[in-house]
């Protein structure tokens, strides 16, 4: 039979027969007159023996070792993967079910197994636990059922299923079972999916009073309502007309600015102010390459202080600024005006245009978004309102007034 032909020993790994898997080796070295290899635990040779021969099989057995192990036995062996001896040795206290070792391997893992989270699934913590209880009777260390079960619910850390291992502790003798138990813990798991799923629809499908803004009932039966016959019965007059005369005028308020809402765009600008010449101070140009605000006249600053800075022009030309402080704008959207405090803006007379820096307003919490019509400034910090509008001109500039 030739070297491919060979069948291939099956690598060593947990729950494999190690007596089984050394027969196979000692065969393989047989095959290529390696057995003598198996009877010296170091490279000494006796007298006589061709020390370069013994070295080589060595070798050779080492290497039909390692390519029979899994990469979980290769790690048990890795200080001596070219002693065949010592590694034998090491697989036999590691893998061999007759060893203390193994024994007290397989009991750690079953000790220190646990169940923390009810999205994963318990049905497979419990058949991995029952896999290792299994291969300790084989190896003749059967556990207690007592035990057993005792070592499956201290092992459940799962939040949910605490009271469930607690009931469990209090079993009667004859439901004591390890089928009772694992069966229990299974469909109270399920019982928990379920109820989380039923919650998850309903919450999903909540719907919210157009009156109050309050879930779970509909309009026509909202207290609130003027409409619905049942909703002051149980109040006094008094209060039935006081409260009938607020629910009415709250539910005609929310009907009229509804319609207001329709009629009317969702953002509304402050009228734009024309840009030419020596414009106003008022009006400042939005601007995404420049690192902070520019203004042509210092009387529109505060806290003025001195500074000396180069602003680099696109023509590659230089100006200068030499004073900066603090520009203080105000900014209308949607009938409602925002003073925005503009630090560190830079003046300089040559300037022609009052710039609003893009970076700048990103680094203060502001979002710029451009449109085809118009820029929108929006503050991130209260939930993206709108705070600014800069409308284009026909040159494709973004001007906003002050």
């Amino acid at each position: 039979m030739s070297e491919s032909e060979r069948p291939r020993i099956e690598p060593l790994s947990e729950g494999q027969d190690y007596g089984i898997w050394k027969i196979r080796i000692e065969a393989a070295w047989n095959a290529k007159g390696l057995s003598s290899t198996l009877e010296r635990e170091n490279s000494l040779t006796e007298e006589g023996d061709d020390e370069s021969k013994f070295l080589s099989d060595q070798r050779k057995a080492s290497g039909i070792i390692v390519s029979a192990l899994s990469n979980e036995a290769l790690r048990v062996v890795r200080n001596d993967v070219n002693n065949p001896y010592r590694m034998l040795q090491k697989l036999g206290e590691r893998y061999d079910s007759k060893t203390a070792a193994s024994r007290i391997a397989r009991m750690t893992e079953l000790i220190s197994m646990r169940y923390s989270s009810i999205k994963s699934d318990v049905g497979k913590h419990i058949d991995r636990m029952k896999g290792i209880l299994e291969k300790l009777e084989s190896m003749n260390t059967s556990i207690p059922e007592e035990l057993s079960i005792a070592l499956l619910i201290s092992s459940i850390d799962a939040e949910e299923l605490i009271p469930v291992t607690a009931a469990l502790k209090t079993l009667s003798d004859r439901s004591a079972t390890w089928e009772t138990v694992s069966a229990r813990l299974l469909e109270e798991q399920q019982a928990i999916r379920s109820k989380r799923k039923r919650i998850e629809r309903v919450n999903s499908a909540k719907h919210y009073c157009h009156i109050c803004d309050k879930p779970n009932h509909r309009t026509e039966k909202c207290w609130l309502n003027p409409k619905n016959p049942d909703n002051r019965l149980h109040m006094s007059e008094t209060d039935k007309e006081a409260t009938g005369e607020r629910s009415r005028t709250r539910f005609m308020k929310r009907t009229e600015n509804k319609k207001k809402q329709k009629d009317q765009p969702s953002v509304r600008a402050a009228p734009a102010r024309s840009v030419t010449g020596n414009s106003s101070d008022c009006v400042m140009m939005l601007d995404s390459g420049t690192s902070s605000h520019m203004t042509r006249t210092e009387r529109s600053l505060t806290d003025i202080q001195s500074c000396s800075v180069p602003i680099a022009l696109g023509d590659k030309s230089l100006l200068h600024a030499d004073r900066k402080g603090i520009k203080r704008v105000r900014w209308t959207a949607n009938s409602c005006t925002t003073e925005v405090h503009l630090s560190n803006t830079l003046c300089s007379s040559e300037l022609a245009m009052d710039l609003l820096s893009v970076p700048a307003l990103a680094e203060k919490g502001f979002v710029v978004l451009f449109t085809k019509e118009q820029a929108l400034i929006l503050d991130r910090t209260e939930n993206f309102r709108v705070v600014g509008i800069a409308p284009r001109d026909a040159d494709g500039l973004y001007y906003i007034g002050n």
